[in-house]
């Protein structure tokens, strides 16, 4: 198998906007320790490799979060928080583009290790015009790294 890096996104908090911190500028880890948390697993069943990232981001910050809700859509998560049942973390690219999120307010979390990454895999020896082509592009810009190599 290959990887590459393909994106690092921010982590940003949401909150309604009645919330006492909605008018802060950032806001850390530290911060959200009372909070209820609806909490945002990448994997939606909370045992991937950036579950275990996030969490270990709470103990970093000395607490274990009180997560009331667990999913991995965010629009439901956004309706909760809109209703005032708690607030998430997401990855900034998640609400860049929304258009229509009324009593929301998103802060961008304010630490240098609050952030996702998102890597793009594939294996490594593929005759497929389409992937090979795709490598090429991204090879313009960065080489990928090699997890394992096997001679077929």
């Amino acid at each position: 198998m290959a990887y590459r890096l393909d994106m690092r996104s921010r982590l940003c908090v949401a909150l309604y906007a009645g919330h006492p911190y909605a008018t802060r500028k950032s806001l850390r880890r530290e911060d959200l320790r009372d909070e209820t948390i609806l909490y945002m697993s990448p994997s939606g069943g909370c045992d991937s490799f950036g579950d275990v990232h996030f969490m270990q981001l709470y103990e970093k910050a000395g607490y274990k979060p009180k997560i009331l809700l667990q999913s991995n859509d965010i629009e439901s998560l956004l309706i909760m928080v809109a209703a005032e049942e708690g607030i998430t973390v997401l990855p900034s690219y998640s609400v860049k583009k929304l258009t229509n999120a009324d009593h929301l307010v998103f802060l961008p979390m304010n630490a240098e290790d609050e952030y996702e990454d998102i890597y793009m895999f594939w294996k490594y020896k593929q005759n497929n015009a389409a992937l090979q082509c795709f490598l090429n592009k991204i090879a313009e810009t960065q080489e990928p790294c090699v997890l394992t190599r096997t001679e077929d």
